[in-house]
């Protein structure tokens, strides 16, 4: 798993992988999960998915100073909820 995907995983569904997603199960079990629902419900190409993730990760959800006022996950992302709380 690309470390940019993990962030965005991990910070939409509020879970601090072990060290680096590339390497923590449960980030690779929940990127299996959402592929699965993809593919399931029909939304689109795995592909796309993938690239759209990383589009994110290069234009809002950077590792410092992430832009989540802006980002088009805010409406579902639990990083971007804490920061607002606080």
């Amino acid at each position: 798993m690309d470390g940019v995907i993990g962030r965005i995983i991990g910070r939409v569904f509020n879970k601090n992988w072990k060290g680096k997603a590339v390497t923590d199960k449960n980030a690779w079990l929940l990127s299996e999960r959402l592929l699965s629902c993809i593919i399931k419900e029909k939304l689109g190409d795995p592909k796309v998915f993938y690239y759209i993730l990383l589009d994110i990760g290069r234009s809002y959800c950077f590792r410092i100073n992430p832009k989540c006022r802006v980002c088009p996950c805010l409406q579902v992302c639990s990083y971007a909820k804490n920061l607002a709380e606080n």
